[in-house]
């Protein structure tokens, strides 16, 4: 988690940034890359008057962080487990008020339409990668090619193989 939360804070500084995971990367720990040699000193600059407990997360960021499901259409709405009605949009909603029978609003539209039906109601940031920092990222094409001073998007010089660097970086959800 304090990966992450480092690389977040590199990337609100403009740094371009992200994290390995932690079961593909020798000695399997989470380490935070950074995009080129020219970052690397601002990085760990601030890194460095960043300490880690303000690198934790608060406690009880989950409730900052869960959908506001009264911007879902209302068609949507899941039944009562217990009378079959349709429940009120209220993530703060322990019961149908129907019925009385418990019933968490939340947890019955994941149950129902699966985690995609959230996705309209957290915001698309994935494209806001600065363009100077993705120029200058150190990123390989398939081929092992460099693509530093390259644009954003294009060729491989060598191969002819399509690329997006916010794609290789896992800033954006669309593929090649």
């Amino acid at each position: 988690m304090i990966a992450l939360r480092a690389s977040m804070l590199l990337r609100e500084n403009g740094i371009p940034a992200w994290i390995s995971a932690p079961d593909i990367m020798p000695p399997f720990e989470t380490g935070v890359f950074v995009g080129g040699e020219s970052f690397v000193r601002p990085a760990r600059e601030i890194l460095a008057a960043t300490t880690a407990e303000s690198l934790t997360p608060e406690t009880g960021w989950e409730s900052t962080a869960a959908p506001d499901i009264r911007r879902l259409d209302a068609s949507l709405a899941p039944d009562c487990p217990g009378c079959g009605r349709a429940l009120p949009m209220d993530p703060g909603l322990t019961q149908c008020p129907a019925c009385g029978t418990p019933a968490n609003v939340t947890e019955r539209l994941l149950e129902r339409h699966g985690p995609e039906v959230f996705v309209s109601l957290y915001p698309d940031d994935s494209d806001d990668a600065p363009e100077a920092a993705l120029a200058n990222c150190h990123v390989v094409c398939q081929c092992t090619y460099p693509l530093d001073g390259l644009g954003t998007t294009g060729r491989c010089p060598e191969c002819g193989a399509p690329f997006d660097k916010r794609v290789v970086l896992g800033w954006a959800k669309r593929s090649l």
